[in-house]
Parts: structure tokens; sequence; C-alpha cells
């Protein structure tokens, strides 16, 4: 245990003596650690989409304690962005927009056991509903 004592009730807020976490997410290991607090939100990320090898998985290390939740304007490997919305551990929603690509893109993208595939033009975006079902592109 880094701190001898129980670091909720006995160490300071800011976490001088011991590091960890403030109610904001900052890493507090002294001195204040950037790299701390960039790896914690990509590590945030990752259980929300991964974008690997022309794969966009979504959610999949939702954790239990985040059974409804969204997050807006998340940026993918291939020059993608997506929103995402859901409920009871499943997507309800689902947007992909081709952002910074200069011809059509495509890529996989997976929920759950559901794999479909993409083909959008710069500037285009598809909406999706639960399980990858919904309206397949267009223009913004």
């Amino acid at each position: 245990m880094p701190y001898g004592r129980d670091p909720d009730v006995y160490a300071p807020a800011e976490g001088t003596e011991w590091g960890g976490l403030l109610p904001n997410l900052f890493s507090t290991h002294p001195p204040f650690q950037m790299d701390g607090n960039f790896g914690l939100m990509a590590c945030i990320v990752e259980m929300l989409i991964q974008s690997h090898g022309g794969l966009l998985q979504v959610l999949p290390a939702l954790p239990a304690e985040w059974p409804d939740g969204s997050a807006r304007g998340i940026r993918c490997r291939g020059g993608w962005t997506v929103d995402l919305r859901w409920q009871a551990g499943e997507i309800v929603e689902l947007v992909v927009r081709a952002e910074s690509a200069r011809e059509a893109r495509t890529s996989r993208v997976r929920c759950g056991a559901t794999t479909i595939e993409l083909t959008l033009k710069p500037g285009e975006e598809a909406l999706f509903g639960p399980a990858l079902v919904g309206n397949r592109g267009g223009s913004r």
C-alpha cells in the first residue's frame, strides 16, 4: 500500500503524500503527471471503442458499473469519428463519420456478434441503432 494508513481517510486530498487520482481523474503522483492523465483517458476510450486493423469495435470492454452512457467525438484510427450512446450495456445509437479521408474509406464495424462493412466518402456519416441496423450513409 503506497500510504501506510487508509488514503481515503488520512491522505491529503491533492495526493502529495501518496499519489493517486483526484475526483476529476487527474493523476497526482508528485509532481503532476501529464502522461498519467493522457494514459488514463486513452484507457477509458479503449473500453468504449477500439480501432485497430480497419475494424471499429464498439463497446468491447464496457464496465458493468457503466450500464448507461454516451460519448461524442471519439477520434479513431483511419480518419473516423464516432459518437455513441448505450443503455443497459447495449448500443442504442452509433454515428460513424469519415472526417479526414480524401477519398471514400471502408471499415468494418463490430458491435457484439454483429459485424458490418461500411464505406463512406469524406464528410459522410452513417447512423445506426441497436444491432447496427440503420442508415448506412449520407452527407451531413
